[in-house]
């Protein structure tokens, strides 16, 4: 396998929909296990990310002890051209922003790995949650399932 500069490769790969692993403590309560993180939309420098489970029952208790809508909460299931193993949620209540500069740096760590891009029908899902939401704030900023659509060819 040929490794990439980081720079270098977040920048070619840096695009609304792309599934990323990485090392986030800041965001998971100092959990310094890598998680799955996908870009849902940018804004200038800032990209808003969403963090995937495969704790998938553990969340469904978060989303009841909190009265959450079920419609925020999005399952993404294993497949051939997914990165994701297990069965997997996406909480889309929840977001985390993060710089191009920050990304870089995580790229940089051994951990870091590139796990492709959301297919349409994934990226409408979490569109979809997103919108739901209604503590949420970065609807606005989503691409509509239209425009990722255009993006994917």
């Amino acid at each position: 396998m040929v490794d990439f500069p980081p720079s270098y490769l977040i920048n070619k790969t840096l695009t609304v929909g792309v599934i990323y692993k990485f090392k986030a403590p800041e965001f998971l309560e100092n959990n310094d296990t890598p998680h799955y993180f996908i870009v849902v939309a940018t804004y200038g420098n800032d990209n808003f990310l969403v963090c995937c489970t495969s704790q998938v029952s553990k969340k469904a208790s978060y989303f009841d002890r909190n009265q959450l809508d079920y419609n925020t909460l999005v399952y993404l299931a294993p497949h051939k051209n997914s990165p994701f193993t297990k069965d997997t949620v996406v909480n889309c209540n929840e977001y985390f922003t993060i710089s191009k500069e920050k990304l870089i740096k995580k790229c940089s760590d051994k951990s870091f790995k590139l796990g492709g891009n959301l297919s349409l029908n994934e990226y409408t899902q979490i569109y979809n949650g997103i919108k739901n939401s209604e503590v949420s704030d970065i609807g606005s900023f989503l691409l509509h399932p239209d425009e990722y659509e255009k993006q994917l060819k």
